[in-house]
């Protein structure tokens, strides 16, 4: 073991955050503010579709604001609003009871909430694709689009009334962003 490594298996990134909602950037803790209530509920929908999809084709398994050990170093560990990993890749991979999921997804999906930046967003893409995350999902409910990342300089934007599918990450899958829209502006 490096002694790099050495020093980052030794910090306590959980004890760091305070019971709060955090990611670890370049070995640093960074709080992370909560999303919106209509960010997290379009959120919500696209994993109330995609895990009883992922399930009942065993693909794998889909996940809701987990946090991922990315790299070792420096340290990244990132929370994507909704991710899935293939059944290969959680092969052996146990969840941990406390910290970062040893574990790269191979979707991950962000929703833009009012506290995300553009550059947040765009860093975030970068180092999902870096950590060998193979298709990324951004979705922005106030302009009420979504834009798929094949690679950090492959991107595809659709309206919300598209309907757009996992590709070879998750074959048969499709959704519609205004699906999700609707259910969440039809409960006002």
């Amino acid at each position: 073991m490096s002694t790099a490594e050495a020093i980052a298996e030794s910090v306590d990134y959980e004890s760091q955050a305070l019971d709060k909602l955090y990611e670890v950037v370049n070995g640093e803790v960074v709080e992370q503010p909560p999303m919106g209530a209509y960010a997290q509920l379009a959120a919500l929908h696209l994993y109330d579709s995609l895990q009883p999809f992922v399930g009942q084709m065993g693909l794998g398994r889909a996940f809701l604001e987990t946090l991922f050990l990315l790299n070792r170093d420096p340290r990244l560990e990132r929370r994507p609003d909704v991710s899935f990993a293939s059944r290969e890749r959680l092969h052996g991979k146990r969840p941990p009871y406390r910290g970062a999921y040893e574990l790269v997804p191979n979707l991950a999906v962000e929703v833009s909430s009012p506290t995300n930046t553009g550059v947040d967003i765009d860093a975030k893409v970068l180092e999902y694709f870096q950590a060998g995350v193979q298709l990324v999902w951004v979705l922005y409910p106030e302009t009420r689009r979504i834009y798929i990342y094949d690679s950090p300089t492959d991107v595809r934007i659709f309206g919300d009334q598209a309907v757009v599918d996992g590709g070879q990450v998750l074959p048969g899958f499709s959704w519609r962003l205004s699906d999700a829209l609707s259910a969440v502006d039809e409960m006002g």
